[in-house]
Formats: C-alpha cells, sequence, structure tokens
C-alpha cells in the first residue's frame, strides 16, 4: 500500500501540470468559446524560452520565469488578435483547426531549432527527500500548492472582480457586454494572454520532473482537456480537482507500466469518456448554434477530368525518376486517409483527430495475419481494412453524447490511447524492430515497393481510385444524405426519421475502413512496418489541417491535401534534390501557415476554385447536368393517388408533463389530435407551446403518455417518433443549408431502412418523391427553386421550403411550429388553403401552433389555449373567441410582447 501511495504523491507533479494547463484553457474557453488544442506546445514554448534565458544565457531564475511568462503571453494575445479573432464567426471545426494549426507551427519551429534534443533542467524549488512513512520529494507538494493557490486567485478573479464579471457576461452575451461599455476582444484578449501566460507557467515548473523536447509537452493537452471537461470548461475548483485525480491515478498505476505499457497515458480517455456520460442527451437542445462548416461538394466527379488525371499519374509512374515516383506514391497514401475525413468530417460533420490511430489499427492487423498467420496480402488487406472499420465503432461511440470540440477532445484522446496501449507494446505490434515484410503477391501480381517501385505506385493508385469512386457514389446515396443533414442539424435531421446514432456510427466505420486501408498501403511500403513511427497523434492532427487546405468536404480535396504531407510531392523531391536534412519539418512547417492562411481567406479550402479551373481546361467536354427527376407526374390530377391518402388515426397526449431543472414548463396537458383534422394551439409567449411539440416528438424527457393509434409511443426516441409518423417543423426552420431544396426534399423522402448503408458505397438510382410533395412543391412555386440552396431564398421561401420537407416524410401528423412566420398575406392564405387540403385530402392530422390568431381560428376544427404551461381552454373557434380567460391571459401580458393585442382583437 505505501507503495501505491508513494507513486501516487509523485504523480501531484503531473497533477500541477494539468491543472494550470486546465485553468488556462477554462480562462481562454469562458472569453472566447475557443478550445485551445495548442495549449501545450504554449507550455512548450515557454520552457524554451526559459531554458534560452536562464540555462543559456545565465538569468537569474525568477527574471527568466517572468520573462517567459510575459514571452508567451503575448503569443497568446497575438493568437486571438490575427487568427481567433477573424475566426469569431466560423464554425467550432474551423476553430479548432486553426488551433491545431498553432500547435504544429510552434512544434515545428522547437524542432528545427533543437532538432529534437532531450534537455534535462535542474529543479529550482525545494526538492529534499522526506520520510512521512513513504519517501518523497518535497518538491511535489510545492507545485501542487501553486496550482491550488492559482485556482483560488482565478476563481475569486472571475467571480469578485468587475473584469472577471464582464468575462462572464461576454461569455454569456457579447451584445449585452459591448452595451454596458465592455469590449469582447478586449476581454478575450486579456483572458488568452493570461491563459498562455499559465501555459508557460506550468510548462516551465514541469520540465524539472520530466526532460524538454520539441514533444515533450505539447500533449499535455490531452489530459488537460479531459479534466476540464469535467468541470464543464466553466469551473476552476473542478477542473483544479480533477487534475488532482488524474495525476495521483496516473501516478499510482505506474506500478503496473511493465505489464501494461501506456497504461498511465490512457488514464485522460477514461476521464473523458467518464465526463461525457454524466454531461447531456444525444440530440442537441433547442437554441444551441448551427455554425457554417465549410463548403461541401457534390460527389459528381467528371469522367475526363478523372481520366486525364489518371493518365498523367500513370505516365507519371511509369517514366518519371524514381524518387519521383515514390512521392507520389506517399501522397496517394495520404490521399486515401483524407478521403476518410471527407466521410466522417466533410459528409457528417463529425471531428476526428484519430485517424492515424485507426489507420495504424489496420496496419497491425495486416501484419500479423501476413508474418504470424502467413495469410496472402490480397485477404489481409480486406480482413485490415473491416477489422479498422470495427475500430471505427469504439471511436464512434463517444459521438452519441458529443459533438464538436468535445468529440475532437475524445478523439485525440482515443488516438493517444491506441498508440500507448497497442503501437508501443512489443507483444502485439512488434516493438522497436516491428514487422519483417517480404515481397507480396496480390492476385498474381508481385508487390515490391522497394524492389518495383513504380509497380508499387500505381498499385495505391488503383486502391485510391477506387476508394474515390465509394465516397462519391456514397456523397449522392440515401445514407450520404442522411449524414449530411446531421452535419447540418441533427435535430432536424432526427424530425426526418434519420437514426442519428446509427448515422454516425456508419460514417465512422466507413472512414475508418478507408483510414485503414491508407494504414495498409503505407505500412507495407517499406521492407519492415514499425506503428511507433508515424502513425502518432501529430501525424492526425496534420492529416485534418492537409485536408482543410485540400478540401475537406469534396471528394477532390485530397488530390491537393495529399501535395503537403512530409515525403509527398512536391516536398520529398524538393528534400531529395535540395538535400536538406531538415525538409520535411520545414514543409509541415509551411503545411501549417497554409492551413491557417485558408482558414482565414478561404475555409472552404482549393478544391472548389481548382475544380473549376479544371473543368474550364477540359472544355467542360461531356459535361451535362444530370436530368432532374420529375417530383410530379405533369397530368397529376386533383384526386389523391391511391396509397397516399393516410389511414384513420388518432394521437393523444395524456398528463404531458415537462421540467426543465426546478421550472414546470408543461404540468399535465391532455390534447387529440385525429386524422383529417387541423387542431390549433395558441398562447402568450412563454406558455409552453414548443415545448409541448417537443415533448411529443420525444426531444425533450416528458412525463405522462403520448399515444398514436392507441399505441404508446413515449418511450420511442425522437427519429423513431418520426418514423411512425409524427413529423414536425421548427420556429428556427433548421434547413439543411449546404444541399438544394431538392435535396432537403429527397432526405426526407427517403426510405428510413437500413439497406442504405448496405449500398451506399454503389450506384444507385433515385426514388421518387411522394406525391404529397409535388403538392405543396406546386401550391408554393418551389419548382424553380429546387436547384438552389435554402441560404440563396428569401425568408419567406426557405419557410415553404421547411413546411414541405416536413410534408415529404409523408407524416400522419404533422406538428407545424410558427409556419405563418415572416409571410405576407398572400403566402398566409395559401399557407392555411394548403394546411386544410393536406388534412381534408390527405387525412393528415395536423396540429398548428401560430401568433396568427385569425390563421388559427380561420381553419382550425378545434383549439387549445396555453397559459403558463396549463391547458385553460379549448374548444371550437366560436368558443375560445367567447372565452373570458383566454381574452384575459392575451390582454394581461400585452405590455410584455405588443403581439397580444392584436390576439385580442382577433378574438373579438
Amino acid at each position: 500500500m505505501g507503495q501505491y501511495v508513494q507513486l501516487a504523491i509523485l504523480g501531484l507533479g503531473s497533477s500541477a501540470a494539468y491543472a494550470l494547463l486546465a485553468l488556462g484553457l477554462v480562462l481562454i474557453y469562458r472569453a472566447s468559446g475557443v478550445l485551445n488544442f495548442s495549449h501545450g506546445a504554449l507550455a512548450m514554448a515557454g520552457a524554451y524560452f526559459f531554458y534560452e534565458t536562464h540555462i543559456q544565457h545565465r538569468w537569474p531564475y525568477g527574471l527568466a520565469m517572468a520573462f517567459s511568462v510575459a514571452a508567451v503571453a503575448v503569443i497568446g494575445a497575438l493568437i486571438y488578435m490575427l487568427i481567433m479573432r477573424p475566426l469569431r464567426n466560423a464554425a467550432a471545426l474551423v476553430r479548432i483547426i486553426a488551433t491545431l494549426g498553432v500547435l504544429v507551427i510552434i512544434q515545428s519551429i522547437a524542432t528545427l531549432r533543437y532538432s529534437g534534443t532531450v534537455i534535462n533542467i535542474p529543479q529550482q524549488l525545494p526538492a529534499q527527500v522526506v520520510d512521512w512513512g513513504v519517501k518523497f520529494s518535497i518538491d511535489r507538494f510545492w507545485l501542487i500548492g501553486i496550482a491550488a493557490v492559482g485556482t483560488v486567485l482565478l476563481h475569486l478573479f472571475a467571480n469578485h472582480t468587475r473584469f472577471g464579471l464582464a468575462t462572464r457576461g461576454v461569455a454569456e452575451n457579447q451584445r449585452t457586454a459591448a452595451s454596458v461599455g465592455w469590449s469582447p476582444d478586449l476581454v478575450a484578449t486579456v483572458n488568452w494572454a493570461i491563459g498562455a501566460g499559465l501555459a508557460a507557467l506550468a510548462g516551465i515548473l514541469v520540465i524539472p520532473i520530466s526532460t524538454l523536447s520539441s514533444t515533450s509537452l505539447t500533449w499535455l493537452v490531452v489530459p488537460a482537456l479531459a479534466v476540464c471537461l469535467l468541470g464543464r470548461f466553466s469551473s476552476f475548483p473542478l477542473a483544479f480537482l480533477g487534475a488532482v485525480a488524474l495525476g495521483m491515478a496516473q501516478g499510482a498505476v505506474t506500478k503496473w507500466q511493465g505489464a501494461v505499457p501506456g497504461l498511465a497515458d490512457a488514464l485522460p480517455l477514461v476521464v473523458i469518456l467518464f465526463a461525457l456520460i454524466i454531461r447531456r442527451q444525444a440530440i442537441p437542445q433547442r437554441g444551441e448554434l448551427v455554425h457554417r462548416l465549410p463548403s461541401l461538394g457534390l460527389g459528381r466527379v467528371n469522367p475526363f477530368v478523372v481520366i486525364g488525371l489518371l493518365v498523367i499519374a500513370v505516365i507519371g509512374s511509369l517514366y518519371l525518376p524514381v524518387e519521383w515516383v515514390v512521392a507520389l506514391g506517399v501522397s496517394i497514401i495520404a490521399a486515401v486517409i483524407m478521403l476518410s475525413l471527407v466521410v466522417v468530417t466533410g459528409y457528417a460533420g463529425q471531428l476526428s483527430l484519430g485517424q492515424y490511430a485507426l489507420a495504424g489499427m489496420g496496419a497491425l492487423i495486416s501484419a500479423q495475419l501476413v508474418t504470424s498467420l502467413h495469410w496472402s496480402f490480397a485477404p489481409a488487406i480486406v480482413v485490415g481494412v473491416l477489422g479498422a472499420g470495427v475500430c471505427g465503432l469504439i471511436f464512434g461511440a463517444p459521438s452519441l453524447r458529443s459533438r464538436g470540440a468535445a468529440l475532437a477532445i475524445v478523439t485525440l484522446g482515443l488516438g493517444v490511447a491506441v498508440q500507448s496501449l497497442i503501437f508501443t507494446n512489443s507483444k502485439i505490434a512488434g516493438g522497436q524492430f516491428g514487422f519483417s515484410i517480404d515481397v507480396q503477391n496480390f492476385l498474381g501480381l508481385e508487390i515490391d515497393p522497394l524492389g518495383s517501385p513504380r509497380t508499387y505506385t500505381l498499385f495505391v493508385l488503383g486502391w485510391f481510385a477506387i476508394a474515390v469512386w465509394f465516397v462519391s457514389n456514397l456523397r449522392r446515396s440515401r445514407a450520404g444524405r442522411r449524414l449530411i443533414a446531421l452535419r447540418a442539424n441533427e435535430r432536424a435531421a432526427a424530425s426526418l426519421g434519420v437514426n442519428v446514432s446509427a448515422a454516425k456510427l456508419y460514417a465512422f466505420s466507413v472512414s475508418a475502413a478507408l483510414a485503414g486501408l491508407g494504414g495498409i498501403l503505407f505500412a507495407f511500403s517499406s521492407a519492415s512496418i514499425l506503428l511507433t513511427q508515424g502513425y502518432d497523434s501529430l501525424a492526425s492532427v496534420s492529416v485534418v489541417m492537409q485536408s482543410v487546405v485540400g478540401g475537406i468536404a469534396h471528394v477532390s480535396g485530397p488530390v491537393f491535401g495529399g501535395q503537403l504531407v512530409s515525403g509527398g510531392l512536391p516536398g520529398g523531391v524538393i528534400a531529395n534534390h535540395v538535400g536538406a536534412t531538415n525538409g520535411p519539418q520545414w514543409l509541415v512547417l509551411i503545411g501549417a501557415v497554409l492551413v491557417l492562411l485558408t482558414l482565414l481567406l478561404n475555409p472552404d479550402g482549393i478544391a472548389a476554385p481548382m475544380k473549376a479551373t479544371l473543368r474550364r481546361l477540359a472544355g467542360k467536354i461531356g459535361r451535362r447536368r444530370p436530368a432532374r427527376p420529375v417530383l410530379v407526374p405533369a397530368d397529376r390530377s386533383p384526386a389523391v393517388p391511391e396509397g397516399e391518402r393516410r389511414p384513420d388515426s388518432s394521437l393523444r397526449l395524456n398528463g404531458l408533463s415537462v421540467r426543465f431543472g426546478g421550472v414546470r414548463a408543461l404540468n399535465g396537458i391532455d390534447l387529440e389530435v385525429r386524422s383529417g383534422e387541423v387542431v390549433g394551439l395558441i398562447g402568450p409567449n412563454g406558455s409552453g407551446k414548443t415545448t409541448l411539440i417537443d415533448g411529443v416528438t420525444g426531444y425533450v424527457k416528458a412525463s405522462g403518455t403520448v399515444e398514436l393509434a392507441a399505441v404508446r409511443v413515449d418511450q420511442l426516441t425522437a427519429h423513431r417518433r418520426a418514423r411512425a409518423g409524427i413529423t414536425r417543423s421548427f420556429q428556427s426552420l433548421e434547413l439543411f443549408d449546404d444541399i438544394t431544396v431538392e435535396e432537403n426534399l429527397r432526405a426526407a423522402a427517403d426510405k428510413q431502412d437500413g439497406w442504405a448503408y448496405a449500398t451506399a458505397l454503389f450506384p444507385a438510382r433515385a426514388q421518387a418523391m411522394p406525391a404529397a410533395v409535388g403538392t405543396v412543391v406546386e401550391t408554393f412555386q418551389l419548382a424553380g427553386v429546387l436547384d438552389k440552396q435554402p441560404k440563396e431564398l428569401s425568408y419567406g421561401q426557405r419557410r415553404l421550403v421547411a413546411i414541405a420537407r416536413a410534408v415529404a416524410t409523408a407524416p400522419a401528423f404533422l406538428l407545424l411550429d410558427e409556419p405563418a412566420a415572416g409571410l405576407g398575406a398572400t403566402e398566409t392564405a395559401e399557407l392555411s388553403d394548403l394546411v386544410i387540403r393536406l388534412a381534408k385530402e390527405w387525412n393528415i392530422g395536423v396540429l398548428l401552433i401560430e401568433h396568427d390568431i385569425s390563421m388559427v381560428l380561420g381553419i382550425c376544427d378545434r383549439v387549445s389555449v396555453l397559459e403558463f404551461g396549463e391547458k385553460i381552454a379549448e374548444g371550437t373557434a366560436a368558443e375560445i373567441r367567447k372565452d373570458p380567460r383566454v381574452i384575459a391571459a392575451y390582454l394581461g401580458t400585452s405590455a410584455e410582447t405588443g403581439e397580444p393585442e392584436d390576439a385580442a382583437v382577433a378574438l373579438g
């Protein structure tokens, strides 16, 4: 027991580093909403500044520390002003990648200057050994004491000073803070400076108990981010306590380090997963922001351009100098791995920072099959790809309860854990000598990358062409539309019947399989496979950045991004001819700078403009837009087509109640909607109308029962209720802005079966639209905008598209949340006519929430009225007009909303 206590106390040194880094991360996040993945690199920069001043130039300890902290604080302020401020309105994905770019730049500069040299720094704090039953160095208590004091000071600063309160105000509402005289940019800049200074202090304090190198401190950001998650990136004390627990636990488990290598490094992953388990539900809450993501490619490829590029690549592989051919092969292999990011990040919107760990798993499985079981190369590739796909399910599982930055933290942690637990384990991955690979045979073709590099480059080119074909087919498939729907808006995707969890897992699995293929091709390109080299976290981070430069949501993006990899074209060729020792590292640095420039100047990458250029060069030969599928037969009659009319049913709510903490938003609501009728739901603002729809459709946890055709559905998830026939629209529209109006409608009309995932990688014919969609398109004259994206339309047109998309699911019951908001009188009249037609002709039950009281009372068969979460009245329009409780409810809130006076007039 004493040994465990001793090891745990020794772990307090790591605890102090995690705590100081976490304090800075929380401070930066509270002020600017940015998760700074470069925080560990800033700690490393501070440590090197200290080394230069104190060790090299013999400055006094205190002066060297003060200068180093101040220098890194200035760097932190510059990062915000020059990079993060211009990106303040960009998607979270873009801002995360920007911080990764900063990380790579700082690490590359350190590597170029110090060549990876490991430096030992003497301890300046008291370090005498004491014996309190167990022996340990007292410096651990000094370190954790400094972190504890910093925690207390920051907590007091954040909660009891004007600037701290201003920081909280900026985090909650920048406009309000600015209106009272606080500049959000000034607040964010100061907090970035303080946070970066804390990172530098952490680096300076921790290097005497570890070592200083260009990689030693960079990835301390992973455990620091883990403990920040425990405190939800808002609590300094919780982050500190999490750091203490994590560091001591890591220290204690080092006793088993020999038996289980890398166990201590994997502990942050456990912390991350625990934080995710306790934190949030799978579908985002109403009001969560949906940021613009990089532009989305169409998935269509010009065959003339593709054939031309393949011919050029084949000729180059056959006739270019050998070193050029080898570099071309490296670029192609990297492009295969980048295609995996096109699927998971470009299409599905899930940021993964562990792709090279998945690539390594594919390589490991294939290498074991070939070397240990003596399989032939072809089946080993297939099993390796499938095995990587299974590993992708594990990487994707945390995405069911996280998204955005939190998911990036998890996948980075998973990558570190795989690297530590598996790739460095000599029993599993061959250790420092790896696996020796003989010349392989693939379906009669001899694969000898050293003896015949031209053949091997042609071999990987063929695999890349197959992968491009799969990914382009996926983009145009039903499954592809599901991925794009959840990328754009998970709430809206679920409302169309999309199983968000299944779609995420599918994206991660296909992505991992592609990464595994790239990892296998990379591994077998040499005579030995060393999983400790080339499959680390830096490679995963770099490939994301290179994908962004190329165009992370375009199939052609990897063609351009693959040219930035170390050892690929053109960097590999330049390095070979110039003979620069640090050529690959210079390429990494240049690539990171290009990433930042791309994010600032063109976040969509270079694929789109480059494709346009290639089309012009190809003379647009044979380039024709595919014929638009016919939404409605030309001879459609007003009669309802056979099989389209919904059978009689009912939607019944019994005692529906919703609580948010201690606030009861709905209290025991009873309501029934029958097929073929329109039921209105009105009430003053804040009365619980939208919350009722959220409760019925499964977006919030509710008590009571929801019955569809006398069968309870309240235990079903949101997407299962949608598939059962309960579809909704959204007050905020929540359209998929990155795809066309037609694709929005098709995403809703697609059959939600599992077969779509099995066939997604192969060409498929488009299915016909339900006839009800044609009714909406015709009524609202949307035929002329089917090829436009919703963001190109007027607000009124966007609202009509949102209604059309809801109808495209062919629902039994349609819940419309303020569908007439923003529409003119003519459009409102047309909408009223459409609602009546959907109810009477198609036998759809409609629950209508609308502030236009005249519209509600004019078309609804029955009307229910809510006030403060209670149903205060129900009846026909005539009865509601005369109900004194309803009139009092609206007149009593006229001063607050401005609209109830008009409502009272409409009520008569």
